[in-house]
């Protein structure tokens, strides 16, 4: 079992019913903080623009968590967001990548003017390591990110080898924690689920393929897919990891 299923299995639940618990957003970053320790990250920031508009409009952007204090400063007297390669790919990305793509454009030349100094700004304050993990909900063109940095201690190589032990548990982490943000604006119905359809997605969530749900329940592995595809459907998720954070979130399913 790969290492994002036995997260999802083992410490996700956890972890969502202490996000619930948070009061405030200060609290709910605590909690981030806390689980994303465990993998050797040391700041993280959360941006989201929740609108369905096709232009990037900066100031309608909800941000949570920090970078370097020194580097939030200056990015934000300089207005770096627009020339920010991390925040473009984002944007037009929904795969997660690692920032060893922006150091090799940075050290290769290609970024230059605004952009350049502004990924200098993150070499000066010792952020290079780190991996984008781009968010969506469900509206096709609301979208945003959370941004990880991790120890300076390893090269683009060995961070790139540890995320990919670690990266399935990180994307699980940050669809949680922008559930639990957006709840209002994600869920989109009111996440009704038939029995059939939460227990294929609790089997699921607790690692088990399609085949051994149906031998649990009785049924076929093409009906257990098409359970756990309505449940998605309901639930606004694109992915069965996404279907269940919500289903967590909510209380159709007790994690």
């Amino acid at each position: 079992m790969d290492a994002g299923k036995t997260f999802l299995r083992d410490r996700l639940p956890g972890f969502v019913r202490s996000i619930q618990a948070a009061a405030t957003l200060q609290e709910a970053e605590t909690v981030l903080m806390s689980e994303l320790d465990r993998y050797g990250i040391t700041y993280a920031k959360y941006g989201f623009m929740p609108c369905g508009d096709q232009r990037f409009i900066d100031h309608d952007v909800l941000f949570a968590g920090a970078f370097h204090d020194g580097w939030e400063r200056v990015y934000a007297q300089e207005n770096y967001i627009r020339d920010d390669y991390v925040v473009e790919r984002c944007l037009l990305s929904e795969k997660p990548f690692s920032f060893e793509e922006v150091n090799r454009r940075l050290e290769s030349g290609e970024f230059v003017g605004k952009r350049r100094q502004m990924h200098s700004l993150s070499r000066d304050f010792n952020i290079r390591n780190g991996v984008a993990i781009p968010l969506r909900d469900s509206f096709p063109l609301s979208r945003g990110a959370l941004s990880l940095v991790g120890t300076n201690e390893l090269s683009d190589a060995q961070f790139g080898h540890h995320l990919s032990f670690v990266g399935e548990d990180l994307r699980l982490i940050a669809e949680a924690f922008h559930t639990a943000l957006n709840r209002p604006l994600l869920i989109g119905a009111d996440g009704r689920l038939f029995a059939r359809e939460r227990e294929c997605l609790l089997w699921s969530m607790r690692g088990l393929r399609a085949q051994d749900i149906a031998d649990r329940t009785g049924t076929g592995t093409k009906t257990v897919e098409k359970q756990i595809a309505s449940a998605r459907c309901r639930l606004n998720a694109r992915t069965v990891a996404q279907a269940a954070v919500k289903a967590m979130l909510l209380g159709i399913i007790e994690p």
